[in-house]
């Protein structure tokens, strides 16, 4: 996802979702077999996590995958591991294989049942029920969330197709024939940068909210 210009930055000027595009890049053109990833969608926009997952799919080595990214998890693995009571159990099949098989539908509701299926009864009703709001205000929040990541993400989108679009026009020959107009652009090029910085780090503490609030499994 690096356009024609932008791959000619300096890794130095890179976003941080740049950055792991290309730490990303560069580790899949290794000839390895074995790839260990954790949490490799962060930082990374929706675009960006298509890219890696149809090139993951095509991967010939085995991967190991740690993710609360269920999307993407989703078709691209085919064991599950659970972790829990200081037990390791394999789980043949994906994400939604392994929640189907717990009979729930998402992640929290197979921590709020302690890793167990569901049950019935009386004596249940009232808790699942507490359960149930609870999963409800959850959602709600989540979607909240999600919603102001993706918001942030077009915003950090535009922002760094600004960016390169000045560094493109800064780099011309006769930039600085006009003293006037080039400090102009270099402090507009500045601000540019400062604003994408901000829209990062509001980027990453959602990304963290979000991930507060779905713990991995």
């Amino acid at each position: 996802l690096f356009d024609e210009d932008g791959i000619f930055k300096k890794v130095k000027v890179l976003s941080g979702g740049e950055k792991s595009r290309l730490a990303l890049a560069r580790l899949l053109l290794k000839p390895v077999n074995l790839l260990v990833l954790d949490e490799p969608t962060n930082h990374l926009d929706i675009s960006a996590k298509e890219v890696l997952k149809q090139a993951l799919m095509q991967y010939d080595g085995t991967l190991i995958v740690v993710s609360h990214d269920r999307d993407f998890l989703r078709g691209l693995t085919n064991k599950t591991y659970e972790f829990g009571d200081r037990r390791i159990r394999e789980h043949i099949g994906d994400i939604d294989e392994f929640l189907r098989n717990h009979s729930v539908d998402t992640f929290r509701d197979f921590e709020a049942f302690g890793g167990s299926t569901p049950a019935a009864g009386p004596k249940k009703k009232s808790a699942n029920k507490e359960n149930y709001q609870q999963r409800k205000e959850q959602e709600k929040k989540e979607r909240k969330l999600k919603n102001a990541v993706q918001k942030t993400e077009i915003t950090i989108e535009k922002l760094e197709k600004q960016l390169a679009e000045m560094e493109e026009q800064m780099q011309a020959f006769d930039f600085y024939h006009d003293e006037a107009k080039a400090n102009e652009k270099i402090s507009q090029y500045e601000q540019c940068k400062q604003d994408l910085d901000t829209a990062m780090k509001e980027w990453e503490d959602l990304q963290h909210s979000l991930e507060q609030l779905s713990p991995k499994p």
